[in-house]
């Protein structure tokens, strides 16, 4: 059985960690607020581009989107609401089990570096791959590998 950092058991089968927020992310409707693509979103903005980036806060400090920037965002969101923000996102805080927030987290990091899903995303498409190699043609095409 896999298992997600930290020992916590995974339930998800063959889903990394943010495949599994994704399935998340819609099962709690999170999209109905946040955009995850590029169509524009409602009134809790965009998480794309979010990881890693420096932010307002409504009390005018500053702070770098990391990992615990976006717990205490899912968890006590009004903690670290954004300068100008008018949403009032619920508190997730003893609504979601540790293993879902983690999931969660890695899901929103993925779509706010720009990186794609491994699998999991319309828009990833794979490299094509070189047919004119000898030893592809070896592998896959039935000759003698010289």
């Amino acid at each position: 059985r896999p298992f997600y950092p930290g020992g916590i058991s995974a339930s998800t089968g063959d889903l990394s960690l943010a495949q599994h927020g994704a399935t998340l992310f819609k099962k709690y409707q999170c999209a109905s607020c946040h955009a995850d693509g590029p169509k524009a979103s409602g009134k809790g903005g965009s998480l794309i581009g979010l990881y890693k980036s420096m932010k307002q806060l409504a009390d005018g400090s500053k702070v770098l989107a990391d990992e615990g920037y976006i717990r205490s965002a899912i968890l006590n969101p009004n903690d670290v609401r954004l300068a100008g923000s008018t949403g009032s996102m619920p508190a997730y805080r003893g609504s979601l089990s540790e293993s879902e927030v983690i999931a969660l987290i890695a899901y929103i990091k993925e779509i706010g570096t720009g990186t794609s899903l491994e699998g999991g995303r319309p828009d990833s498409v794979a490299p094509a791959a070189n047919t004119s190699s000898q030893q592809w043609r070896y592998m896959y095409g039935g000759e003698q590998y010289q």
